[in-house]
């Protein structure tokens, strides 16, 4: 008979120690060094050949590490960003 896996976030329990490397860890102070110029930049340069959307990877640990959304915009919800995705992708279909 197989073993069941507990159903819970894939990967939530591996993917932890990463969030920490990158948010406050060695990741995060050297290499990306969050809250300065270019640290989203640099975090998505680092992490592209790892991570499948280094995007919105580093857009969370952005979040994580700063209290902020990346981006020089005022809109800090991701709910704004989805609706204006959405409404631009609805006028494309037009």
């Amino acid at each position: 008979m197989a073993r069941t896996r507990k159903a819970s976030r894939k990967g939530s329990r591996r993917a932890e120690p990463l969030r920490k490397f990158w948010e406050t860890g060695r990741g995060g102070t050297t290499i990306v060094r969050w809250g300065t110029p270019g640290a989203y930049t640099r975090c998505v340069r680092a992490t592209a050949d790892y991570v499948t959307n280094p995007h919105g990877y580093c857009a969370m640990r952005a979040k994580g590490a700063t209290g902020k959304w990346p981006g020089g915009r005022k809109r800090a919800t991701v709910a704004s960003s989805v609706a204006r995705f959405r409404n631009a992708r609805a006028r494309r279909r037009r």
